[in-house]
């Protein structure tokens, strides 16, 4: 006796809706892909240049990828010691960048309040590289000879970088 088919139109009919969805579904992320792809082709750099100045012009983060995981672990414990210290002055930071939005929502533009915030925000930052540099003085001199080239070199290639690409 012949065994019944399992294969009835109500079957086939579901799994053409389940191919459907996956199939569009897969263009959906095909065509996101692509999208992101164009959009880096066309736009080039992601979130824009950032201010130039900043530890990792002195401290590239490739570095860190040549480094064991121990030895990058003992020197980041240099910075990890300090990040309370950086942390703490984020309210201040905050102020000043408060500051110079309230100076530049007046109306007419109040210079010399524009000028203060600004010298303020100034202030704030020349304070935290102060408060930075014997850190990174510290970091400098706890590398090895090999790690100090491998980072000189490492600097050099990200100053190439950025004038191959004109964002400096």
């Amino acid at each position: 006796m012949a065994e019944p088919s399992t294969n009835t139109p109500a079957d086939k009919k579901g799994r053409r809706r389940w191919v459907t969805v996956v199939l569009v579904i897969s263009l959906g992320l095909n065509l996101m892909v692509a999208g992101a792809v164009a959009a880096h082709k066309f736009f080039g750099y992601r979130h824009g240049p950032h201010g130039g100045l900043g530890i990792a012009g002195v401290l590239p983060k490739g570095f860190f990828f040549d480094l064991s995981r121990e030895r990058r672990k003992e020197l980041m414990g240099i910075f990890e010691t300090r990040r309370q210290a950086f942390r703490d002055n984020r309210p201040v930071a905050d102020k000043s960048k408060r500051d110079i939005a309230a100076a530049l929502e007046t109306d007419p533009l109040d210079e010399a309040k524009l000028a203060a915030a600004v010298a303020g925000f100034a202030d704030f930052g020349r304070g935290m590289i102060n408060m930075g540099q014997p850190v990174l003085l510290e970091f400098y001199k706890t590398l090895n000879v090999e790690e100090r080239r491998m980072l000189a070199e490492r600097i050099r290639k990200r100053i190439e970088r950025k004038r191959r690409w004109g964002r400096w």
